[in-house]
């Protein structure tokens, strides 16, 4: 798991950049912002599917009520910038939502991960 925390940074890290030199856009992206975030998206919901399938989970339920909410709204933020690219109307209001709601979840897989240990 600690490779998919890894992986979750740089993948931000490239949205962030907006650097596509090394990373393959995944086929049917709309643009390697939607890429990544899709892949930030699976690596998120990977761990979270994980933990659910614990055995006892009270000690973690906060952190992983945490992730989940912070999943959802990156999701939700995600769907809007696809929207806006599909219209081909992309709003940098959008992009910037997308932006925050990745970096929270971030903030919230570090955050699980530290309840976890």
């Amino acid at each position: 798991m600690q490779h998919q925390v890894c992986w979750i940074g740089v993948v931000i890290l490239l949205l962030l950049v907006g650097c596509a030199a090394k990373y393959q856009v995944h086929p049917g992206a709309l643009d390697v912002t939607d890429s990544a975030a899709f892949d930030t998206l699976l690596v998120a919901e990977s761990i979270i599917d994980q933990a659910k399938q614990q055995p006892d989970l009270k000690d973690i339920q906060p952190a992983l009520d945490g992730l989940v909410k912070s999943y959802n709204m990156a999701r939700a933020a995600w769907l809007a910038y696809r929207e806006g690219l599909s219209r081909h109307d992309p709003q940098k209001d959008v992009f910037l939502a997308l932006q925050d709601a990745l970096s929270a979840l971030e903030g919230s897989i570090q955050q699980f991960k530290g309840v976890q240990r």
